[in-house]
């Protein structure tokens, strides 16, 4: 086939399907509530009006929500530490910890400057299994700018378990002989 004729039949393809997508955009409604802006362009209000300040001038962005790293309810260890961790957010400088108990009470509000930190001195309630709690942990940004909170997770204090040496029920010895 000639390179002229190859040439001629991309041409039209690509009239085509200018033309779909033409159609397809004109047949679509457009809703004013999401571009009320565009869609008004006589309106004197400064978002119409400096649409280029707009663009070009960044706003403060907001941080996501960081992730726990572990699913399910987070327990603690025999020593009654629980250790939370969470994926780092970019962007974020520090992150602010805060635990509720099961009556949503905040009991703990502070800051970790990494992306973990141990839960410890939280009550236990030695008729319960285990003694839930719920964190929340939220990325800080410059000049303390929050970011979006994460999910709320469970943790739960297990009972402290004392470790005492065994005890001696009874003592045995042999009697030694004698030597002759």
């Amino acid at each position: 086939m000639p390179k002229s004729m190859s040439l001629g039949k991309q041409n039209w393809i690509y009239i085509v399907v200018l033309f779909v997508g033409v159609a397809i955009g004109a047949l679509l409604p457009v809703s004013r509530a999401k571009f009320p802006a565009a869609l008004n362009m006589t309106s004197t209000t400064p978002a119409s009006t400096d649409c280029a300040s707009v663009a070009t001038e960044p706003s403060n962005e907001i941080l996501g929500a960081p992730r726990f790293r572990e699913a399910g309810t987070i327990q603690s260890s025999v020593d009654g530490l629980i250790l939370v961790r969470w994926n780092d957010v970019k962007g974020a400088k520090a992150y602010n910890v805060r635990v509720w108990n099961e009556e949503g009470q905040e009991i703990k509000n502070f800051q970790a400057p990494r992306t973990f930190t141990f839960l410890k001195n939280l009550a236990v309630d030695p008729k319960q299994k285990e003694t839930p709690y719920f964190v929340v942990v939220t990325p800080l940004g410059d000049e303390n700018i929050r970011g979006k909170d994460s999910e709320k997770k469970m943790v739960a204090m297990l009972p402290l378990r004392n470790l005492e040496p065994p005890t001696i029920k009874s003592i045995q010895t042999e009697a030694e002989e004698q030597p002759k």
